[in-house]
């Protein structure tokens, strides 16, 4: 706690019930993601964002 008895913000990202899955990807594959992000409506989805549509999509939650 501070002096004047305030308490800071958590640092970081906040927790979201989620599991972090780091990936790596082939520039092919990589090209093609940013290929289909190219041709998604704006506001465009980012990387992060359009793995999850993509996985949603092929895993028929989405």
């Amino acid at each position: 706690m501070s002096i004047t008895g305030a308490r800071k913000p958590a640092r970081g990202r906040p927790k979201i019930g989620a599991t972090p899955v780091n990936v790596r990807l082939p520039p092919d594959d990589l090209a093609a993601l940013d290929q289909w992000i190219a041709a998604q409506p704006e506001p465009r989805p980012t990387r992060p964002e359009a793995i999850r549509r993509v996985l949603a999509e092929r895993l028929g939650q989405g």
